[in-house]
């Protein structure tokens, strides 16, 4: 947490390999396997994360050698690793698009795998673990990145248990036809087998000094408002943390390069979200228009509020029952409420051009609630030991890697259009890794209050001076001073609806690199 160095692998020639368990295109010298023909040529995503290592300077004095052991200042024998990669949800919801916009490839996983099986040297636990949304597929998205294929290798040929769990305490399939979850489908376990520890923030919570009138505005996940407010009422701000998260002697990340559209974009620190059993614990936004103390969208008129708060009601009323005939109630409503938001829709693209739909659910650059809930949770990982006691010094040590060989823009974090990049960015903090990751899709750091907040808290931002203190490693000569840089656009993303002509870098500053500038610049 208190290096902020940061390496950016970028070859856009570089994309997924097919099949699992993704060996590696060759054997490298340091390769644990080696000598029994486990590589796959077409595997370039190895190289990369390979890469990204080396950029680090990582046991520089030893790469090339079989003795390269890049994450040993990390990992130690006998620690407990945890990788949490994004798990979200096993579909695009834009089925036109790649569900590998919205979650981490498995070549990713296996490459990161290796180096800290090396680093373990045949002692330690690895855990690979995430809390998707409650109504994601868990198995269907461990057969997309090829978990089964992975743990088996590790098992048959490392004689390593690589366990993966689910850590959400509630599934519940969702019907997109209705908009809703069939209440006879919920399924609550405690899935982590090291269960679930309440840790409570107090004072030291982003939401420490909302008044009552901001928690009773509160909304969570799952429908039930009273429960979140519960959770956070009273001086309490209690959050619902896995037991094998706060276990951890490690904890990598390897989230999803892409954008957001409650906090901007979905990197390192929003990515906390999967440690939670239960997001209902979890603030994503206050009910209604800033005019009437929410942040839920803007002030839109009389007719598209009266629209939201009436899907609200529909969602209190009938959904947070959990009972099936409230649920069929809501099915037969919910499609009135739809048609009228279709008309209305309608009535406003015809008269503004630029207008894209309505807003809902936070999912605008109003939302003040989102980025704090996201700090608290990186608080936690970072700081809370493991009976979730808050402490004043990190209590695990932290790397991550954001996966953006194919990364999402638009409207992320579940229905991203994918973008291939062929890009890996990798740190040990997680707010200088998200700054530069957030600055290479073309977006203004000091413009997402996850991010410039987060650079205000000494917990987080533990190096001194600003963002020029951030050093940049990179195989692409325009990249050690991005952070600096104030003109170009990079990858130049297209933002979510709500944050459009709000966070990007001024399209009006200064040249854009041609993409095949970017492409011919290593050295």
């Amino acid at each position: 947490m208190n290096d902020p160095r940061v390496a950016v692998a970028w070859n856009p020639c570089v994309s997924y390999p097919l099949n699992a368990p993704f060996h590696p295109s060759e054997e490298y010298p340091e390769y644990p396997f080696s000598g029994r023909n486990f590589v796959n040529p077409s595997n370039r995503v190895y190289a990369a994360v390979r890469d990204s290592l080396h950029l680090l300077g990582l046991d520089e004095e030893n790469f090339g050698k079989q003795a390269w052991n890049p994450l040993k200042s990390l990992v130690r024998p006998g620690d407990r690793v945890v990788i949490k990669p994004n798990a979200v949800l096993d579909i695009n919801h834009d089925p036109a698009e790649s569900v590998f916009a919205v979650i981490t490839h498995g070549s990713v996983i296996r490459a990161i795998l290796d180096y800290v099986f090396i680093a373990l040297e045949g002692q330690g636990q690895i855990t690979i673990a995430d809390a998707p949304l409650a109504h994601s597929d868990f198995r269907h998205w461990q057969t997309l990145v090829g978990m089964g294929d992975i743990q088996s290798f590790y098992e048959n040929v490392a004689q390593t248990r690589v366990q993966v769990l689910d850590l959400r305490t509630l599934y519940v399939p969702w019907d997109y036809k209705s908009a809703s979850a069939r209440s006879e489908l919920r399924e609550v376990v405690a899935r982590d087998p090291c269960g679930y520890i309440e840790v409570d923030l107090g004072d030291k919570s982003e939401f420490g000094a909302w008044s009552v009138h901001d928690i009773e505005r509160l909304y969570g996940s799952d429908f039930r408002r009273e429960d979140t407010i519960n959770h956070h009422s009273g001086g309490h701000h209690r959050y619902f943390v896995s037991g094998t998260v706060l276990e951890a002697d490690v904890f990598i990340a390897l989230p999803k390069l892409k954008t957001h559209k409650k906090v901007g974009v979905t990197l390192t620190m929003k990515g906390m979200v999967g440690t939670q059993g239960d997001k209902n614990y979890i603030p994503h936004h206050r009910i209604g228009s800033p005019r009437r103390g929410g942040d839920e969208y803007p002030d839109t008129g009389l007719v598209q509020e009266s629209l939201s708060r009436c899907r609200l009601w529909l969602y209190g009323t009938f959904l947070s029952r959990h009972n099936k005939r409230m649920d069929r109630v809501y099915r037969f409503l919910f499609p009135l409420l739809q048609g009228t938001q279709r008309l209305w829709d309608r009535v406003n693209r015809f008269r503004y051009e630029e207008y894209g739909g309505c807003i809902e659910g936070g999912n605008w650059c109003g939302n003040d609630t989102a980025w704090r809930m996201a700090l608290d949770l990186t608080r936690i990982v970072a700081c809370a030991n493991k009976s979730g006691a808050l402490c004043d010094s990190p209590q695990r040590r932290f790397f991550a890697l954001v996966d953006g060989i194919v990364a999402g823009q638009g409207e992320g974090p579940l229905a991203p259009q994918a973008r291939h990049c062929g890009l890996l960015v990798a740190g040990f903090n997680p707010l200088a890794v998200d700054a530069v990751a957030a600055r290479l899709m073309g977006f203004d750091p000091n413009r997402i209050m996850m991010l410039s907040e987060g650079a205000k808290r000494s917990w987080l931002k533990s190096w001194q001076g600003g963002w020029e203190k951030v050093q940049v490693s990179s195989n692409q000569w325009l990249l050690p001073n991005i952070l600096l840089d104030k003109t170009h656009r990079f990858l130049q993303f297209t933002p979510p609806h709500g944050w459009k002509e709000f966070m990007e870098i001024d399209p009006y500053q200064g040249a854009i690199p041609h993409e095949q500038d970017m492409q011919g610049a290593e050295g």
